[in-house]
């Protein structure tokens, strides 16, 4: 029983540092999908539960091994839905990431100097707002250059061509 009791409470603090900490385990397990289903804290909190039914299936229910075992597999099942669905409802408020595919064929002016194919930072409107980001190019890039934008390379980083012209 004591077994039980230590595996819920570790991971019920695991639990809680995930959720407060916000994927806190996400760089050892990534959310494998479904919105939040199979998540480091709802594998964490799944786990919890499975300690807790296992310790009221041989503490309060008075089963023996086997019995605790299905009953802390139930829990586990039980906990990991209800932990998804909250999941799935706390990341539906967040805001989703801007597609800075619009920013494609806009110009914008390079914020600072790079040899080519070095990152430089890059100035350009995005939906009206203006987006600082990393941009390269494959020329060199002086401060104050109009560039054009033709691929967004990663989330935070662009790829720009253009005339060495300043404004």
């Amino acid at each position: 029983m004591i077994g039980f009791v230590v595996l819920a409470l570790v991971f019920t603090v695991l639990t809680a540092l995930t959720f407060i900490l916000d994927g806190l385990l996400d760089s050892v397990m990534p959310d494998l999908g479904a919105d939040g289903l199979i998540s480091s804290t709802s594998v964490c909190a799944a786990v919890a539960g499975a300690g807790y039914g296992g310790w009221i299936g041989r503490g309060a229910l008075d089963l023996g091994l086997a019995g605790a075992l299905i009953v802390a597999g139930l829990s586990a099942v039980i906990v990991l839905g209800i932990t998804g669905a909250t999941m799935k409802v706390v990341r539906s408020g967040e805001v989703p990431q801007e597609r800075l595919e619009d920013v494609v064929g806009r110009t914008g002016r390079a914020l600072t100097g790079a040899p080519a194919g070095a990152p430089f930072e890059f100035l350009v409107s995005h939906r009206g707002q203006p987006l600082k980001i990393s941009a390269v190019a494959e020329h060199d890039v002086s401060h104050g250059d109009q560039l054009v934008v033709t691929e967004v390379v990663s989330p935070t980083r662009l790829r720009v061509t253009g005339q060495s012209t300043r404004p």
